[in-house]
């Protein structure tokens, strides 16, 4: 799939979702992530502005457990690339299948994700520890 993304960093989180409203966005979920991201052996994702993640969801008694790669961006506009997920059953094992193949855990982020609706559009406002608020506009083709 290809995802198309603008990320920017909001001041006011109380007037953003204010503002979502106004426009008629839906509220769709809150959930918690917890991301890991790795760099590989043989390349900087930061300069490739490629990315390699594990995600945890809290889900009822469980985890949503997912590994997402993001290909370099198609468009310096926005964030378009490709993106491949795939949901894993032990983050422990795919951690330690990552390790061993040279891969190097990078940041770890933690997020409150506020999920809303848009047309055809998914809008999320984040809460990032130590970073602040941020909105996300996603599509997806």
């Amino acid at each position: 799939m290809i995802e198309i993304e603008i990320k920017a960093k909001i001041n006011d989180s109380k007037k953003a979702m204010e503002d979502l409203g106004k426009i008629g966005a839906t509220y769709s979920h809150t959930e918690r992530q917890h991301d890991i991201y790795f760099n590989a052996p043989d390349k900087d994702y930061a300069k490739t502005d490629e990315a390699l993640r594990i995600r945890q969801i809290p889900d009822g008694d469980d985890f949503k457990r997912i590994l997402t790669y993001k290909g370099p961006k198609i468009n310096s506009k926005s964030k378009t690339r490709k993106e491949v997920e795939v949901e894993i059953s032990d983050v422990d094992a795919m951690n330690e299948i990552l390790v061993n193949l040279g891969f190097k855990a990078s940041a770890i982020v933690s997020k409150i994700r506020r999920i809303f609706n848009y047309e055809d559009y998914t809008i999320t406002l984040d809460k990032i520890e130590e970073l602040g608020y941020y909105m996300e506009i996603e599509y997806v083709t």
